[in-house]
């Protein structure tokens, strides 16, 4: 059976190890340590909703998006075409606003 994703990065991200599986039990898993951890058994009892609280409808038409592979030319330009914007290049180490703009600190925005 394929795992969840969370287990799925278990098995691969860490030294857990999962045990093997029987036609009737899914694996169970083996700890960094040696300690075996039995398989987790869903309950079988269908899940009580509140009242007021449908269940998620199950005859939902499921979304398909059927879009076209956009080609580099398609893509915008790294920069956009304005007048008002000044290329770095372009002015002298000396100038002001070059200096002003490198003694200024980097910092990522969060």
């Amino acid at each position: 059976a394929q795992l969840c994703p969370r287990h799925h990065r278990l098995k691969h991200h860490s030294t857990w190890t999962p045990d093997p599986a029987t036609k009737n039990k899914p694996p169970g898993w083996t700890s960094p340590t040696g300690r075996h951890y039995k398989p987790e058994q869903h309950d079988p009892q269908p899940t009580h909703w509140p009242p007021g609280t449908p269940p998620a409808r199950t005859n939902a038409i499921p979304i398909q998006f059927h879009g076209e592979q956009a080609g580099i030319e398609d893509l915008p330009p790294w920069e956009p075409d304005d007048a008002n914007l000044i290329d770095l290049n372009d002015l002298p180490e000396e100038d002001p606003v070059r200096a002003g703009y490198f003694a200024k600190p980097f910092v990522l925005s969060v």
